[in-house]
């Protein structure tokens, strides 16, 4: 035991051979060109991922930048307080959708324009009307209940007019749109037209009859157009409007 603990405590006295700076200055290890290979290789290996980057940017920016290489005239207008390019003269559209904006157009016509006369006015929003062929059970009942029929009597027997100009119908998300239109009314104390705006929402569609059967609407409204729901915002009055 005694022989065993001298031999751990042989060498304290001892200064120990190693000296500060040696290595690896006067010792070769072979595996420091390996080493250096490796943290070059890191290096470039970081190099070419940043210059891949930089080069997919480039042509990203450059294809982005294509269209400015030509310029060419365009015409713009202002429209609802935004400037727009002018519609061509000629466009290509799907031929449903121009069939429901001109069934849109009209129906909001039917809606809006007061008739001429007394005979109309019993027509143009009965049952059998085509108004009520376009819209759904819930829109006709809901304009029932709003629609003040002797108001709009005595306003037609006073001589009293109103027409609307459509300006916009626009395709917003899916079946639902939106039509900018303004109110020309006049009566018979003032002859100049009071001029309103007007933007109306519509959720429209189409249902299918059945053609062995078909109801009364069917003669009228032959593609079963729908107006599913309806609410319209007044936008103000419009001024120097010049008709």
């Amino acid at each position: 035991m005694a022989g065993f603990i001298s031999t751990l405590f042989r060498y304290r006295d001892q200064r120990s051979p190693d000296k500060l700076g040696l290595y690896p200055e006067k010792y070769h290890i072979k595996a420091f060109p390996e080493r250096r290979y490796l943290w070059t290789s890191r290096v470039l290996v970081i190099l070419a991922a940043v210059n891949i980057s930089l080069t997919i940017i480039l042509s990203m920016t450059i294809y982005l930048l294509l269209p400015s290489k030509s310029a060419k005239p365009q015409l713009m207008e202002e429209r609802f307080e935004e400037m727009r390019l002018v519609a061509p003269q000629t466009v290509e559209s799907d031929p449903l959708k121009l069939n429901t904006e001109q069934h849109i157009r009209k129906y909001v016509e039917l809606r809006h324009n007061l008739p001429e006369d007394i005979e109309d006015f019993y027509y143009q929003w009965s049952e059998s009307s085509l108004f009520k062929a376009y819209s759904s059970d819930d829109v006709f009942d809901n304009f029932q209940k709003k629609f003040n029929k002797d108001k709009t009597k005595k306003m037609i027997k006073e001589g009293s007019k109103r027409r609307i100009e459509i300006d916009e119908v626009k395709e917003l998300i899916g079946n639902l749109y939106s039509v900018q239109f303004k109110s020309y009314t006049t009566t018979t104390d003032k002859s100049s037209p009071k001029i309103a705006l007007w933007r109306a929402y519509l959720r429209v569609g189409y249902i299918n009859f059945n053609k062995d059967n078909p109801p009364k609407e069917y003669l009228i409204n032959p593609f079963g157009f729908k107006v599913f729901s309806y609410e319209v915002n007044y936008l103000g009055e419009v001024k120097n409007v010049n008709k």
